[in-house]
């Protein structure tokens, strides 16, 4: 997830605001202290998804597929 998060330029705090969890929350994550649930995993994908950057990525560490866009639909 660091590598991700740094590849949009965002900080702990950023993500955080943006998934809506503390900051402390992303960096107990980032240390593995702390297994994500399922929602905060959700969150985290759609915005590493949807952005151009991190999209190829989460291709190549094979998390993430074509066949997710045809169950994921986010509204337009």
């Amino acid at each position: 997830m660091p590598v991700l998060r740094k590849k949009l330029r965002l900080s702990q705090e950023s993500l955080a605001d943006i998934i809506g969890v503390s900051r402390y929350t992303i960096m107990l994550i980032e240390s593995k202290k702390r297994k994500m649930t399922w929602t905060m995993f959700l969150a985290l994908f759609l915005v590493f998804e949807r952005n151009e950057q991190t999209a190829v990525l989460l291709e190549t560490f094979q998390i993430s597929c074509k066949e997710l866009d045809n169950i994921i639909i986010i509204p337009t």
